[in-house]
């Protein structure tokens, strides 16, 4: 085991690796596990900022995205509901996703919508939807849409939430299998060319 380590503790199973699987885990301890987890990122990302340790390698062409999915996160979570402009977009991200796009900038913007589909399922893809919109994700460089992704994928366990779960499946988010098309997969890739190159609490307990 390489050290430093995250193990995980439940009535159950007194220890294991979260790449182990989650057999025998009860769904109330899931969700202490899920909260517990997420507030272990954030104590983390706080205590960076403490040591003004970057946190990560991530461009700074995407800080404003970034910061308006931590935003809109936030938002969504306490109105537990998209507003006007997110629901707009969100519902233009599901039909791009679902048709074939034969114009550049809605298959790029499809390719990404993608990846976010393929690496972290349709939470994620609701939230930069809703929070993005197709122009801030077009209007990046591809370098740097791929810069986002990487964001979102490091975010992933953050961002997720049973609150966008239920958006996802109430807007119709598709699962991987619904979309497809290899090529719009490798749109974010090819189009680099010229300029654009301790302790148990309610059953479940996290132990670095």
């Amino acid at each position: 085991m390489d050290y430093p380590c995250v193990s995980i503790h439940t009535n159950e199973r007194p220890s294991f690796l979260w790449g182990d699987g989650f057999e025998g885990v009860t769904d109330v301890e899931l969700e202490t596990l899920h909260r517990k987890t997420r507030d272990t990122l954030l104590s983390l990302e706080a205590e960076f900022e403490k040591r003004q340790i970057p946190a990560s390698t991530q461009p700074r062409e995407i800080d404003g995205q970034c910061d308006s999915l931590s935003k809109g996160f936030k938002t969504i979570e306490v109105l537990e509901r998209l507003d006007d402009k997110a629901t707009e977009h969100v519902e233009a991200a599901v039909k791009i996703l679902t048709t074939e796009q034969t114009i550049r900038p809605l298959k790029v913007y499809k390719a990404f919508l993608h990846d976010v589909l393929r690496h972290c399922g349709p939470e994620l893809v609701l939230l930069c939807a809703a929070c993005l919109g197709k122009p801030k994700i077009v209007g990046l460089k591809a370098e740097h849409r791929i810069g986002l992704l990487d964001h979102v994928k490091a975010k992933k366990l953050l961002y997720n939430s049973p609150i966008l779960g239920r958006l996802a499946t109430e807007y119709n988010i598709p699962q991987p299998s619904v979309t497809a098309g290899p090529d719009d997969q490798r749109l974010n890739e090819s189009s680099l060319t010229g300029s654009e190159k301790g302790r148990h609490i309610e059953g479940g307990c996290v132990t670095v």
